[in-house]
C-alpha cells in the first residue's frame, strides 16, 4: 500500500491475485498498477524490479499461514509417530491406502529398513485391521509400543 499509494481494496486484490488461485492476467493488470504507483511514488526501477520480483516469488511458493501451520502440525505429528510408533505409524498408512503418496511396497520396505517385522497376508492368521486393498499385502507384527 506505501509503495504503490495502493488503497486496500487494491491491497486485498493483489493478495487475492497472489493466492490460492493464481491468476496469471491478474497479475499482469496489478503489477502494471503497481509499477504505476510506484512511479508516481518516485521508485525507481531497480527498485521496482526488485518488489515486483519478491511478490512474485511469493506469489509462486506462498500459500495461507492458516494452511503452512496445519501443514507444520501434520508433518511434526507424522514425524513423532515414524520416529517412535513406527510399526503403528505405517500399519495406519497401509491400512488407509490410497490415501498417502506412497505404493504400499515402498511402505513395507520402510518399515523393514526400521526394523519392523512384515509378514505376507496368511487367511489363517491375518487380522480385519490389517487388511488393505492391494494385491501386494502386509501384516505388520511388530510391538505397538
Amino acid at each position: 500500500m506505501t509503495a504503490a499509494g495502493f488503497s486496500g481494496g487494491q491491497a486485498e486484490e493483489l493478495r487475492r491475485a497472489m493466492g490460492f488461485k493464481r491468476s496469471v492476467e491478474r497479475m499482469k493488470v496489478i503489477e502494471a498498477e503497481l509499477r504505476a504507483g510506484m512511479s508516481r511514488k518516485g521508485i525507481v526501477h531497480k527498485a521496482q524490479e526488485e518488489i515486483v520480483q519478491g511478490i512474485k516469488s511469493f506469489a509462486l511458493y506462498g500459500f495461507p499461514e492458516s494452511h503452512a501451520a496445519s501443514f507444520a502440525l501434520i508433518a511434526y505429528a507424522s514425524a513423532y509417530l515414524k520416529a517412535h510408533h513406527t510399526a503403528a505409524f505405517t500399519c495406519a498408512l497401509l491400512n488407509n491406502f490410497p490415501m498417502g503418496f506412497y505404493h504400499p511396497a515402498t511402505l513395507v520396505k520402510d518399515a523393514q529398513r526400521h526394523g519392523i517385522a512384515c509378514l505376507s497376508v496368511d487367511v489363517t492368521g491375518s487380522q480385519w485391521t490389517a487388511r488393505w486393498r492391494t494385491a501386494i499385502a502386509a501384516l505388520l507384527l511388530s510391538a505397538w509400543d
